[in-house]
This record gives structure tokens, C-alpha cells and sequence, in this order.
């Protein structure tokens, strides 16, 4: 077997954790099969690499697949994306990449998109928004320094590429550890104005430091669900539950919600 590299949409990080799967394949066995295409003696693999490499570094000969006799590429993509958009280790960027791929399929329609991977318009505009982000800025969303969502907002906000670079390299600046600091200098962007400058932002953060305090009290799975996200992306739980509420209102405020 090989991989089909032109479908496959995982490119990013691929050994990462590459031994505990191993392990966990060694103990429990492979659960969740490849999707292969059967290419003449050939075996083209357009999801599953990882557990493809963990079997192999498991010793394993004989790994479960789903055969696809006749699968034309975009179809695989698909195929590939929808399975792995629910793991944990795959990039924002990978998704992103993919979703782009196939918006050109479908002509520009992102509905088509959404119903084709099984997911929201929504998060189809959260992939592709952040496949437009300047590589620097994804990169500071490699380095954990913002999340996909609080980079996708923060150039959502501005009218000026250079304004909004300039305040996501401020975001980014503040150390990880200073996360009242993160937030609220945050809440001084989603605050602002389209127009606004970077000593705008400043001059609100400076307004707005005493910043009301909000307790969350969530049902437990609603709370499994956020720490499972906050998990799958690394970040501080209480960073995603800001996110979420902040795109909420923000709904509100432009009358879509």
C-alpha cells in the first residue's frame, strides 16, 4: 500500500504522537479501518496514514481497510477531510486547505461544502477564513500563540491588512502566562471599531483592564464537550468559552442572532 498524496488532506504533524497510537494499536488493535482505493495490484491509501505508520511501526501485516474500487479524486477528498476533520491532531490548516479545494469544486458554494463534509456554513467560513491568514500569522497559530478563531477574528475586524498584522503581532507578543492580559486585550478588539488603530486598541485595553468578571456554571457534558475542544486545540478552556461567547455577541451586534 501507498498513500495517495494528492487526496490525502493531513500534511501537517503527521508523527506527532505517532507512538502512542502505536501503542494504543499494539494493545487494542486497529479500530477504525483505512479508506483505500484499489488501483490495479496497488492499494492507494486517501485517509488513515497515521494508523497506516502505527500499524506498521506495530509489526501488525494485516491492517483493516474499506475498498473503494472506482473513487474519483474529489470524492476521496471528501471522504478524507470529513473523516479527519473529528481527530485530534489535524491542523487548522490542513482543514483549511481542503475546504478550499473544494470550494472550487462546487463553484464557490459553501453550502454544498457544508453538506458534502457534514458540517455547518459556519465552520466552512472558520476554515476558509483562516486559509486567507498571512503564513506569519499562522504560524503564530502554530506557536500557540492565538487560536485559529481569535486569528480569523482579529482580520475579520480591520479593513487594513496592515493594521490587523500589527495587532495580531501585538496579541502574539504577550506572554502565554499573562492570560488576564491575552483576554482583555481581546475584548479591546472585538470592541473595535473597522477603522480603529493599533493605539486604539491600546487606549481601550487601558479602559476596559477592570473588566467585569463572568462565572460560568456549565451542565457536565456541555463541560466535557468544551475541555474536549479546548484539548483537540491546545488551548486554555476558558480561552475557548471566551471565543464562543464572544462570537455570540458579536451575532447579536451585526443582527444575526
Amino acid at each position: 500500500m501507498s498513500m495517495w498524496k494528492e487526496v490525502n488532506v493531513r500534511k501537517a504533524n503527521v508523527e506527532q504522537g505517532l507512538d502512542d497510537l502505536t501503542g494504543n494499536i499494539k494493545k487494542n488493535g486497529l479500530q477504525y479501518p483505512l479508506l483505500v482505493k484499489k488501483d490495479g495490484d496497488q492499494y492507494l491509501i486517501f485517509s488513515g496514514q497515521r494508523r497506516f505508520l502505527a500499524c506498521i511501526k506495530a509489526g501488525r501485516t494485516r491492517i483493516p481497510c474499506f475498498v473503494y474500487d472506482d473513487i474519483d479524486i474529489d470524492d476521496a477528498r471528501i471522504l478524507s477531510l470529513s473523516e479527519n476533520l473529528y481527530r485530534l491532531t489535524m491542523e487548522t490548516e490542513d482543514k483549511a486547505r481542503a475546504c478550499q479545494t473544494l470550494l472550487s469544486k462546487y463553484n464557490g458554494d459553501k453550502q454544498k461544502v457544508a453538506n458534502a463534509l457534514g458540517v455547518s456554513v459556519q465552520t466552512v467560513r472558520h476554515y476558509l477564513g483562516f486559509d486567507a491568514l498571512p503564513s506569519e500569522v499562522k504560524r503564530m497559530v502554530g506557536k500557540k500563540n492565538m487560536t485559529a478563531a481569535q486569528a480569523t477574528h482579529i482580520f475579520s475586524k480591520f479593513q487594513d491588512e496592515k493594521t490587523a498584522m500589527s495587532v495580531a503581532r501585538e496579541f502574539a507578543n504577550i506572554p502565554k502566562n499573562k492570560r488576564k492580559q491575552k483576554q482583555i486585550f481581546f475584548l479591546a478588539v472585538s470592541d473595535a471599531h473597522a477603522t480603529d488603530s493599533v493605539d486604539d486598541i491600546r487606549k481601550r485595553t487601558e479602559q476596559i483592564k477592570d473588566a467585569v468578571k463572568y462565572r460560568l456554571l456549565l451542565p457536565a457534558k456541555k463541560s466535557q464537550v468544551l475541555e474536549y475542544i479546548a484539548a483537540t486545540r491546545l488551548v486554555e478552556k476558558e480561552d475557548i468559552a471566551l471565543d464562543f461567547l464572544m462570537e455570540r455577541i458579536d451575532m447579536y451586534e451585526r443582527g444575526e442572532w
